[in-house]
């Protein structure tokens, strides 16, 4: 299983393609999207929560969009919404609220909603709407 977290080459940041940072509590479900985003040919970063996050956005290239498992505790979604948009350097990255609320509640200030379950096309669709390709 550490194996399958190790960094990748497809970490190192490509010329032409779009980055996204994933924040998820789940070590599976994270690496589950992030191979996704890899087979769709996107730079990936992840991290397992608010923090890890923050800690990304600020040493890394701006991703095209932020991934969040928005309700979640453990992931603190709310908690990094708040601090990302606080932040000047960040405040205009898309964040995508991954969220099981039928209704989205809480993730108003997202600029798009992923449901849960999610499709892969559906995944595909809103990156592509908030990433612009």
């Amino acid at each position: 299983m550490a194996e399958d977290l190790a960094p990748s080459p497809a970490d190192v940041r490509s010329p032409g393609r779009h980055r996204v940072l994933v924040v998820n509590h789940l070590p599976e479900l994270r690496e589950l999207i992030a191979r996704l985003l890899r087979r769709d040919q996107h730079d990936v970063a992840t991290a397992g929560d608010a923090g890890e996050g923050l800690a990304l956005l600020g040493s890394g290239p701006l991703p095209c969009a932020i991934l969040v498992d928005f309700l979640s505790p453990e992931s603190g979604g709310p908690q990094f919404v708040f601090q990302a948009r606080r932040d000047p350097r960040w405040s205009q990255v898309p964040i995508v609220a991954m969220t099981g609320a039928r209704d989205g509640q809480g993730s108003e200030s997202a600029a798009a909603r992923l449901r849960k379950p999610f499709r892969n096309a559906d995944l595909r669709e809103v990156l592509g709407r908030v990433c612009g390709h």
